[in-house]
């Protein structure tokens, strides 16, 4: 399922992946994240939206530097 998501969003330009699999140890009931993985997908989230819609990168880092 992974890969067919990441061909998905290769195939078109309104669409972002990011994985998240490097945070499978923030998983704590074996389906959902614990509070600081969720915030590290929330920055990423935020990142692949900002750098999707041409956000100026200093606006984008003080909204990082703000959620951190």
């Amino acid at each position: 399922m992974r890969a067919r998501h990441e061909a998905i969003a290769a195939s078109d330009a309104r669409i972002e992946f990011f994985p998240n699999l490097d945070l499978q140890a923030a998983v704590t009931d074996g389906l959902h994240f614990d509070k600081a993985a969720k915030l590290r997908i929330g920055r990423r989230f935020a990142q692949a939206f900002f750098a999707a819609t041409d956000f100026e990168l200093e606006i984008i880092a003080s909204i990082i530097e703000f959620l951190e």
